[in-house]
């Protein structure tokens, strides 16, 4: 039988520039969706915005022997020079370099991504994942995180999925509104103006608490920020094509810079 996954590799969106613009969108999100006379999404489905995150690969970390060897593995990532390699060095102007260096090189200023629109993670009109796509304008970030993922399948430290990488930050997943949201499972109505991106596989669970990889001890540095409901009731599906069509253009974040990978832990228990 197949181990489940228990942590996973991810590129943290959460820096000390990016938190008040995260809070800020996230807050006017919950608000608007809380009273507009579209699809009603609960509130305990919109995510905590320290969970925020792009992940990479899937991980299945048994003990603290384990979790060590991925923080010692990680330490000695060579995260700088597979950017070399992708991008190159020499022949790159200052400018250039300074703009688009890699996370944890030196101290340079590391790559500089946004958080656009709102997708649906299944059908628009029947999704219980909605999130806010990252924009690089150098087009770099997916190229980069597509090397880093290679060479953790590689190196056996992530799981092969088989399916295309698919960078996203989850804004909304209703698995946490199960036993408490407006539908019950079903479909809620909501204006059908428009469609919108559409994707076969589904989140199943958010990280709670995270183990920092990037030369600091592998530790709680969150707190708990809600459990997945009972999974004997099916997670609320959303009609959300009203609020994917209002928040195409939206920008959640602007300038994000990309600075460490880390380990999150899946669900609600602290490491």
């Amino acid at each position: 039988k197949k181990e489940p996954f228990t942590h996973f590799l991810c590129v943290p969106l959460i820096t000390e520039s990016s938190r008040p613009q995260l809070v800020k969108s996230l807050n006017l999100f919950r608000e608007q969706t809380q009273r507009s006379w579209w699809t009603q999404i609960p509130s305990e489905a919109i995510r905590p915005v320290d969970t925020l995150h792009l992940t990479l690969g899937m991980m299945t970390l048994k003990d603290d022997e384990q979790i060590s060897e991925a923080k010692n593995f990680l330490d000695g990532f060579p995260i700088g020079h597979l950017w070399s390699d992708l991008f190159g060095s020499a022949e790159r102007s200052a400018s250039e370099a300074e703009a688009n260096s890699p996370p944890n090189s030196g101290g340079d200023p590391p790559l500089v991504v946004s958080l656009r629109g709102l997708h649906a993670m299944q059908k628009p009109n029947a999704t219980t994942v909605l999130y806010a796509a990252p924009y690089d304008p150098a087009d770099r970030l997916y190229r980069y995180c597509q090397a880093i993922q290679k060479k953790m399948m590689e190196a056996g430290r992530i799981a092969n999925e088989n399916r295309p990488l698919k960078l996203h930050a989850t804004v909304v997943n209703t698995i946490y509104a199960r036993n408490g949201g407006r539908a019950g499972g079903k479909v809620a109505s909501q204006d059908r103006s428009t469609g919108g991106p559409m994707a076969s596989k589904n989140e199943d669970e958010e990280p709670e608490s995270s183990a920092e990889v990037d030369g600091k001890p592998l530790v709680n540095t969150q707190k708990d920020s809600g459990t997945p409901k009972s999974r004997h009731n099916r997670p609320i599906q959303l009609d959300a094509t009203g609020w994917i069509e209002r928040y195409k253009d939206h920008v959640w974040v602007e300038d994000i810079s990309l600075q460490k990978l880390s380990v999150y832990k899946m669900g609600a228990t602290k490491v």
